[in-house]
């Protein structure tokens, strides 16, 4: 065998070599991506299931929260009449009424607007703000009327889009 046909023989070997290299390591490369698809459909369902429990955590916390905020004027003599007189005629409101009812509501604001934050967010399903703006609409006329300061201005400006609509949320 002549040297140049040595060469050659080596050249096919080498040759021979690197194709059986690309395909062990398209092999790896595939089983890599796979591995990885798999990794990342796990990491999504896991952060979907947060998501739900978030969702539900904070359902269970506002619900507890509505319930603390109802019992406690129920219980008050002096708020459940103010809330009252508030919500069927505001005009009869006394000044500490007014005042009262100002301090009260701005606690309840409070809770609305995390409420709000929260769907912006994407912890509040739609159920909940259908919810929140049937609260919204019933409130926010009696807030202007004793001047409750809201907090942010996204919940100003959504409050202010309510009041503008001529249909209530069903």
């Amino acid at each position: 065998m002549t040297a140049l046909e040595w060469t050659a023989l080596l050249g096919n070997i080498g040759e021979f070599i690197g194709a059986v290299a690309v395909v062990v390591t398209l092999v790896y490369l595939a089983a890599q991506v796979r591995l990885s698809k798999k990794a990342t459909e796990a990491n999504t369902r896991q952060l979907e299931e947060l998501r739900r429990l978030n969702l539900v955590d904070n359902y269970m916390r506002r619900s507890e929260r509505v319930e603390r905020g109802y019992r406690d004027s129920a219980l008050s003599d002096a708020l459940s009449r103010i809330s009252f007189k508030a919500s069927t005629d505001p005009d009869s409101l006394d000044e500490y009424e007014i005042h009262r009812m100002r301090e009260w509501m701005h606690a309840h604001m409070h809770r609305i607007d995390s409420q709000h934050y929260q769907y912006q967010n994407g912890l509040l399903d739609e159920e909940g703000y259908r919810n929140l703006r049937k609260v919204l609409r019933r409130w926010a006329p009696i807030w202007q009327e004793v001047g409750v300061d809201l907090p942010r201005q996204s919940l100003k400006d959504e409050i202010e889009g309510l009041l503008k609509e001529d249909q209530p949320d069903p």
